[in-house]
């Protein structure tokens, strides 16, 4: 019998949200609308209608924490509003890599020693304590996002090592600390920890890692010290969460809210913070736990005093309980009271395990109107249906309001509860006395005092070896005799194999070894794979970011100054030699190719790839076409191709879209790094001055235009169709057939498209008279238009 009742009241608060709730689609769509108008007024910074909308969403259907991302960004600009400390938009370390490299051997993320540098792909270095540890989603420096699969970078690795050999070794140990607790040999850890610690008392990261093996053995005490006495000492976003994480588990849930947002001002990227803010707010929101429902009524009670006596008279209202629901009640104000009075013994009473979120939410420092949430924490369990009626009795004094909705031929006026909004209220309470809370404001303090001088480490003098910052690809060459030293490329007469193979844009792959920039794509052009482990870079050359490793660039140009001028000469020399486009022009021999018709390649070659990507670096964006010949190794005459876009394929393939430029005549042959090139002269047609031979050949061209457009139009659709495909429609009639050194458009289209062999097409490619060339393609013309059915 008392079950009917039941069904129908939980009917009725499912149903209440929307009028005529029974006439709507799927109760899916109605859950995804209230989430997007809740995400839509988080975006906006409505954070109180955000806060009632997400309730609502709470109360209709489940919600995942991960839906609360928006809501979490709303509180946090708001948090950062009421922040007095600094501005976390420039995040930790801009400035020290903004500076002049004093903190060069400090890592951008956690600012310890780099004792195991990992180079990721934008070429910032971290030590892989950060990324193993999954501190970073994104750069600190240039805000690129962060694999964390690369490994540590064999030649920094091997520098510092020889540089700083003590520090290395306390952050080799400080790594198998964490990897004692992934392991989770939690004592060990803390043992080993402990040992680091003795030998540098100021190294937060042990600390830190000691907190979280403190946290994992329930040693919450211990596990607050270290973490308290990091956040005190650097104020850093890991040391602000894992206060906030050990006051989490501790069941302070307000005091780690606080500082889980305080931990984003500093580092907005940091997903683990903003995760444990979700799940927070996901269960504060949340209508399910009896707990939170008691603290919230409380809260809301003592906050409105008009709601407190109508709250009152609606228990008047109510049917009067039987004893076992009094008695529970007493039960809840009792325990309520009780657990207020031993504030000072929370220590002891909060190290025990299984602790819930909702049985811990208290705020310290909150005004008397939020008396009432300090009792969310030490309310009950309470398992009695009819006091979750009453509660919702309690909340929904505040927001009856009033509809009409249709039901058959009458009008019935029913009033409707939103809980969502009651809850609304409260939670509204918590995030002001998040945000204004006296902690919070010792906290900001905290933050705002200027860091601590720290000692910043500098290459010992007289460590520096050269040898040790070569590449092991390149080969160098230096003259033997009294002149200068010179880099080059290739062996000159009286010169000799110098053991200098200094780095030139040095990078680094993800196996975590260095070469130069050129070497790097040189070698991948070949196989995809590095040159000394043979691990596989395909995602590497797929990615095509080859980014310059910036603290050995830095390195180099600091501490090798005269080398790198020296390289860097060698380097400005090549460029100019390769960007003269009439000597050692770089040729591909493939196929014919005329001015301004386009001349799309897929390249493959190792020798064309580099050819390629040379042309794309220097700037020039052209090189040679022509035809091969058996004797001469490629044809006396081509055609320049202008580049106008490169796109790679993820095995380091191209297709190049490029488009006929000058003509030109080989006057000298020759070879470079594989591919063939050639010093050239320009072709240009003779210009035709006299008046009655420009009028005659003006004529011939009118006649072959319009001979080609109909040998054009009586092509079969098939042929006709591949030809525009290919090539374009054919050139529109030029006024002026004399405009451009290489005449008339539409003599190098039909040229293109006729099906003649290549051999007479380079001999009309060769010729430097518009007449000339003209009478060949007509007479190509008039045949093909004599064979039948062509």
């Amino acid at each position: 019998m008392s079950l009917q009742p039941q069904a129908e009241e939980a009917q009725e608060e499912r149903s209440v949200f929307f009028i005529g709730a029974d006439s709507l689609p799927e109760e899916e769509d109605h859950h995804e609308l209230i989430l997007q108008k809740a995400n839509a007024l988080a975006s906006e910074d409505c954070l109180k209608e955000a806060i009632d909308w997400f309730s609502a969403a709470m109360r209709y259907g489940p919600v995942r924490p991960e839906q609360l991302s928006t809501f979490v960004d709303c509180i946090l600009r708001n948090f950062k509003r009421k922040a007095p400390g600094p501005d976390a938009s420039k995040g930790p370390g801009r400035e020290a890599a903004g500076g002049s490299g004093s903190a060069v051997f400090d890592c951008p993320g956690c600012h310890s020693f780099l004792g195991e540098p990992v180079t990721i792909a934008c070429g910032h270095t971290y030590c892989r304590r950060c990324l193993h540890r999954r501190l970073l989603s994104k750069c600190k420096l240039c805000s690129e996002p962060v694999g964390g699969k690369e490994k540590v970078n064999v030649t920094l690795g091997g520098l510092l090592e020889k540089w700083f050999p003590d520090d290395v070794k306390k952050s080799k140990t400080l790594g198998e600390v964490d990897a004692m607790c992934k392991r989770k040999r939690y004592k060990e850890a803390v043992s080993l920890a402990t040992d680091v610690i003795r030998s540098d008392p100021h190294m937060m990261a042990a600390r830190l890692s000691r907190a979280e093996a403190h946290m994992a053995l329930k040693q919450y005490r211990l596990a607050f010290e270290d973490a308290e006495l990091c956040s005190k000492s650097s104020c850093s976003a890991e040391a602000l969460f894992w206060k906030a994480m050990v006051l989490h588990e501790m069941g302070r849930v307000d005091e780690s809210l606080q500082l889980f947002l305080h931990c984003l001002t500093v580092d907005e990227d940091f997903l683990g913070a903003k995760r444990q803010v979700e799940k927070i707010m996901c269960d504060l929101l949340s209508p399910a736990d009896e707990n939170v429902k008691v603290g919230l009524r409380e809260t809301t009670q003592n906050t409105l005093p008009h709601l407190r006596s109508k709250a009152l008279a609606e228990d008047s209202r109510s049917p009067a309980k039987s004893p076992v629901q009094r008695q529970h009640q007493h039960q809840a104000r009792a325990a309520s009271a009780h657990s207020a009075d031993n504030q000072e013994k929370r220590w002891e009473s909060l190290e025990r395990p299984g602790l819930s979120r909702a049985q811990s939410l208290r705020m310290h420092g909150l005004t008397s109107g939020e008396e009432g949430l300090k009792r969310v924490c030490s309310a009950p369990q309470l398992g009695d249906q009819d006091k979750g009626s009453l509660l919702k009795r309690k909340l929904s004094v505040s927001d009856i309001e009033s509809y009409i909705v249709d039901s058959g031929s009458s009008k019935h006026k029913k009033q409707a509860w939103y809980c969502g909004k009651s809850v609304g209220g409260a939670v509204t309470t918590v995030i002001k006395g998040v945000l204004f809370s006296e902690y919070f404001q010792g906290v900001a303090k905290i933050s705002k005092q200027p860091a601590k001088a720290k000692t910043c480490k500098s290459v010992p003098e007289g460590k520096l070896d050269p040898n040790d910052l070569e590449c092991s690809l390149c080969m160098r060459w230096v003259r033997a005799g009294p002149e200068p030293l010179h880099l080059t490329e290739h062996p000159p007469d009286n010169c000799t194999s110098s053991p200098r193979r200094l780095f030139y844009e040095p990078v680094s792959t993800p196996c975590g070894h260095t070469f130069c920039k050129n070497c790097l794509e040189r070698c991948l052009d070949h196989t995809p794979q590095c040159p000394l482990c043979k691990e596989s870079l395909k995602e590497y050359l797929a990615c095509r970011k080859y980014m310059v490793t910036t603290i050995l660039d830095m390195l180099i140009k600091q501490y090798l100054s005269q080398e790198h001028a020296d390289r860097t000469k060698i380097h400005l020399e090549e460029t100019r030699e390769l960007s003269d486009l009439t000597k050692n022009v770089p040729i591909f021999v493939c196929t014919m190719a005329y001015p301004t018709v386009p001349c799309p390649l897929h390249v493959f070659e190792p020798r064309y790839r580099l050819m390629i990507r040379r042309c794309m670096d220097i700037g020039t964006r052209q090189f040679g076409m022509c035809i091969s010949d058996p004797q001469k190794g490629f044809a006396d005459y081509g055609c320049m191709l202008i580049i106008r876009s490169v796109h790679f394929l993820p095995d380091g393939r191209s297709v190049v879209d490029t488009i006929g430029g000058k003509r030109f005549r080989v006057l000298a042959r020759g070879m470079k790094d594989g591919y063939s090139t050639a010093d050239i002269e320009h072709l240009e047609d003779s210009r035709v001055e006299n008046g009655e031979e420009l009028e005659k050949l003006q004529e011939l061209h009118d006649a072959v235009y319009e001979q080609a457009q109909v040998w054009f139009q009586n092509l079969k659709i098939r042929f006709h169709n591949q030809i525009l495909q290919h090539f374009g429609p054919m050139p529109e009639r030029e006024p002026d057939i004399q405009a451009t050194p290489n005449g008339p458009a539409c003599c190098w289209w039909l040229l293109a498209v006729l099906p003649i062999d290549p051999r007479y097409q380079l001999s009309v490619l060769s010729m430097t008279s518009l007449k000339d060339r003209l009478v060949k393609i007509q007479h190509i013309l008039t045949y093909l238009q004599s064979i039948p059915n062509n």
